[in-house]
């Protein structure tokens, strides 16, 4: 087992947020824009909420990215456990950041939608942001 996988509780069942647990482990963040073309195409975008889709989408291109980046810092060899910790802390800080950036860009999207979009939104967004 890993250091992250310690850290993040480990053995069976634990794991990094976005990783599905299986024989194969498969990593959800590797479906993003499939996930993006799901929901733009559930939501039924119209050309007037094309703007805001684009920066929700990108936001959440930005997280996934943060996310990977983070993940190859926490695979790295560190001489002790406090910089293990700091480590962890910057991974934190980063996924918060880009958290708030996707619920700030979710938001102006959602602002913009009908009722049964947000409807639809409200029901299939929220898990998808998680992932990321």
């Amino acid at each position: 087992m890993n250091d992250h996988m310690r850290m993040m509780g480990g053995g069976m069942g634990g794991g990094a947020p976005g990783m599905a647990m299986g024989p194969a482990m498969v990593d959800m963040t590797e479906r993003l824009e499939g996930r993006l073309a799901f929901l733009r195409a559930e939501l039924r975008i119209t050309d007037a909420q094309a703007p805001a889709w684009s920066a929700f989408a990108d936001a959440l291109r930005t997280s996934r990215k943060h996310l990977l980046e983070a993940r190859q810092q926490m695979g790295q060899a560190y001489s002790s456990a406090p910089d293990r910790l700091e480590r962890y802390e910057q991974h934190l800080s980063a996924r918060l950041e880009a958290l708030k950036s996707a619920r700030t860009a979710f938001a102006k999207l959602h602002g913009s939608l009908d009722e049964t979009q947000k409807r639809t939104a409200d029901e299939l967004v929220a898990p998808c942001i998680a992932t990321f």
